[in-house]
């Protein structure tokens, strides 16, 4: 994203006027069509492996081994265990290929790829709370692509933008490097190991509080979830088309 001049709005040298406003839409059409591609070769093998067979339950077989195997028992595991309707499970196998399938296609359709994100939003979600895997990373990358106009207009009727733009300065910036900086030193020195992958919030959550790591994805998930809830609730009261041809902003050139 470093070459999408994505620091155009909120940084410090946009603040201080050092910002070119000028922004490259590229790399984020690449990013699309990187993620629907990703997406597609996820659900074909799917779709010729036998998925959509009505005779077997791919979801379930894949629940069970999580859960007896990998003993991804938390969450809702437990009520899926239970659940024995061949119906839903034969819906969650065609919804998760139709999903992964089809997301190349909607790429074509700023309104429908739209959609598509937010779908795999909740899709993700609902794998955090069966299957207990956590796909946090993806959820950053799908936030991308959500309507951030309406967000950003939400959050300045309730004058909580303002306090993000007074907080973007370089006494703040200053203040969470030194902090960083010093959190990584004092872990090295403790660890005796020079490594810069674990993060403060990390650490603090799992191995100071003895949080699991479930609860620590949960986070960014759940806040993914809210903004495509808030996506999906003005998609909606806005009757958005589907066939609408309009470019979106993610591919003007």
């Amino acid at each position: 994203m470093s070459f999408s001049n994505w620091g155009a709005a909120y940084s410090l040298d946009a603040k201080l006027k050092h910002q070119d406003r000028v922004v490259q839409n590229w790399p984020v059409v690449l990013l699309a069509l990187i993620l629907s591609f990703a997406m597609f070769s996820a659900g074909l093998p799917k779709l010729l492996g036998g998925w959509l067979d009505i005779s077997t339950h791919a979801v379930r077989g894949h629940f069970l081994r999580e859960f007896y195997v990998n003993e991804r028992q938390d969450l809702l595991a437990p009520f899926f265990l239970n659940l024995n309707s061949a119906l839903v499970w034969e819906f969650f196998d065609y919804a998760g290929v139709f999903l992964e399938v089809f997301f190349i296609f909607a790429i074509i359709r700023p309104n429908l790829f739209r959609f598509f994100v937010i779908c795999a939003i909740f899709f993700h979600v609902f794998n955090y709370l069966m299957l207990n895997i956590a796909f946090s990373i993806n959820i950053i990358l799908y936030l991308l692509f959500v309507d951030w106009g309406m967000i950003i207009s939400k959050l300045r009727k309730h004058r909580m933008l303002l306090s993000i733009e007074r907080a973007i300065n370089f006494r703040s910036l200053l203040i969470v490097g030194l902090l960083y900086t010093s959190f990584y030193l004092i872990y090295i020195t403790a660890t005796e190991s020079v490594t810069f992958n674990v993060s403060p919030l990390r650490f603090v959550l799992e191995d100071l509080m003895n949080l699991d790591s479930l609860i620590f994805s949960g986070i960014v998930i759940f806040l993914g979830l809210i903004v495509a809830v808030l996506n999906l609730i003005h998609f909606v009261s806005k009757k958005k088309d589907f066939s609408d041809s309009t470019i979106p902003k993610y591919m003007h050139n």
